[in-house]
């Protein structure tokens, strides 16, 4: 019941399951697994939003998408994730704001591999000063980390048998 620290799965279900736009929003220790046909969890305008210790597998499509400032996820699991595992947006170059978006301390593994043609990389790193620490990705044919913005800081992760649909 509630109060106690247990985990809560969920599986099969189409579209967006949580909507991430309300300021300080925490997600913690939910389970996500097989038929996903949407991101999971999504924001456009997320602010200060926290998605700790969550478990994404199976899901058919990026497994968190979020647009905002102060978002953060960490300790998260992914694997076998259908399409990159996670998009994250937010700041801007020309009004010199730090998105002050954080991925740190997740694991990816075998993303992008039951699907061809994925658009981006295992995690889509865009906007301005965000940040990818301290994640492992592993076995997948795409690239590890895909950078589009300006000021992003990619630091101490570590990444293997990677990018192997890619040739010079």
């Amino acid at each position: 019941g509630f109060g106690k620290a247990t985990p809560c799965s969920l599986a099969t279900f189409r579209g967006h399951l949580l909507d991430m736009n309300a300021e300080g929003t925490e997600v913690k220790g939910l389970v996500f697994a097989g038929k996903c046909t949407h991101a999971p969890i999504r924001g456009e305008k997320s602010v200060g939003a926290t998605i700790e210790g969550c478990s994404f597998f199976g899901v058919e499509h990026y497994a968190i998408y979020l647009n905002g400032r102060r978002n953060a996820i960490r300790n998260c699991d992914f694997r076998d994730v259908h399409a990159g595992a996670i998009v994250i947006k937010g700041g801007s170059a020309k009004a010199d704001a730090p998105g002050g978006n954080v991925v740190e301390n997740c694991r990816f593994e075998r993303i992008c591999t039951l699907r061809t043609g994925c658009s981006s990389g295992v995690i889509a790193l865009m906007g301005h000063g965000n940040a990818v620490r301290h994640c492992e990705i592993r076995d997948t044919d795409e690239v590890g980390i895909e950078n589009t913005g300006t000021c992003n800081l990619i630091e101490y992760n570590r990444l293997y048998d990677i990018s192997r649909e890619f040739s010079d």
